[in-house]
């Protein structure tokens, strides 16, 4: 199991993309991975997934501040091997001011 960590603001999102390897740590062809792996949020109130129909890759978004494991299963070869990383989702700052007003009153 991989674990590494990355971090996003509350208006980003980003492609996470399995990448099987073997003992050593050298990348093996994906065709090695057989049927779709199923993919896991640990918060999905932090992170929502939507992942791609073939299960190599899925769209990670974040729904607010927090941080969720991202993991997943997979076969491959005969074998379960399983991945995970860490998604910190941070509040993005401000870009822009509006303006609101309260109802109106007599003078």
């Amino acid at each position: 199991m991989i674990f590494i960590g990355m971090n996003l603001t509350t208006v980003q999102q980003t492609t996470l993309t399995l990448v099987p390897q073997d003992a050593l740590g050298n990348v093996v062809p994906v065709t090695a991975i057989t049927g779709s792996p199923a993919w896991n949020s640990s918060n999905v109130n932090a992170v929502s997934l939507v992942v791609a129909a073939n299960g190599l890759t899925a769209t990670a978004a974040a729904t607010g501040i927090g941080s969720s494991t991202i993991s997943t299963i997979a076969s491959a070869l005969g074998s379960q091997i399983s991945g995970s990383i860490l998604i910190t989702v941070t509040q993005a700052p401000p870009v822009q001011l509006s303006i609101s007003a309260s109802a109106p009153v007599l003078i």
